[in-house]
């Protein structure tokens, strides 16, 4: 082996170490990123306190102009609370342990396609709710939010407003029902 021929594996040696290094010290900023980013695992199945196993889901305000959406909602909460085995959902407030309550601040509705005649082939349903969690004992809140939303697309008709008007109410049991599942699993994440 030649001196270059040294030389030159040195310096791929060198490299090498460089890009291992480098990568290293990627990997640690990464799991440092995330373990800081404030998710924590807590208690067993999920982070509500496991004394509370009883709930009373309360009736929602509607502050909406949508005539009934409030029960479509609450029913999906009470639908994601007895999903497991853990929660029971009780009718009266005085029995359970912790209690939800939940407002429906706003509905909207957008176009986001259009046809190219211009009318509105899908639009989007939006729901804003606030919604708190909490201890029906010592009144601890367990778990709050103000501007929890979601959205569900669906498409309109350009010929059929019974279609449309068809489309729009199985779009909102499904806004209700996915909003529900996803705000339950935050409420539950313990973070």
């Amino acid at each position: 082996m030649t001196d270059g021929d040294r030389q030159r594996v040195l310096t791929m040696g060198k490299t090498i170490w460089k890009r291992a290094a480098f990568l290293w010290m990627m990997w640690a900023v990464c799991v440092l990123a995330i373990g800081g980013c404030g998710y924590r695992p807590y208690g067993g199945d999920n982070g509500v306190d496991p004394g509370i196993r009883v709930v009373y889901v309360a009736p929602f305000a509607n502050r909406t102009a949508e005539a009934d959406i409030e029960t479509a909602f609450r029913n999906a909460f009470i639908r994601e609370f007895i999903k497991g085995t853990r929660y029971r959902v009780v009718a009266d407030r005085d029995e359970a342990d912790a209690i939800l309550t939940g407002a429906i601040n706003s509905l909207l509705t957008d176009a986001v396609a259009y046809s190219q005649a211009g009318f509105a082939m899908q639009q989007r349903m939006t729901v804003s709710l606030s919604l708190t969690f909490t201890d029906a004992k010592g009144g601890r809140t367990l778990w709050r939010t103000d501007h929890f939303s979601w959205y569900v697309d669906y498409l309109a008709s350009d010929t059929s407003q019974v279609q449309t008007d068809a489309n729009r109410k199985n779009t909102l049991i499904t806004l209700s029902r996915e909003t529900a599942e996803r705000a339950f699993a935050l409420m539950t994440a313990g973070f």
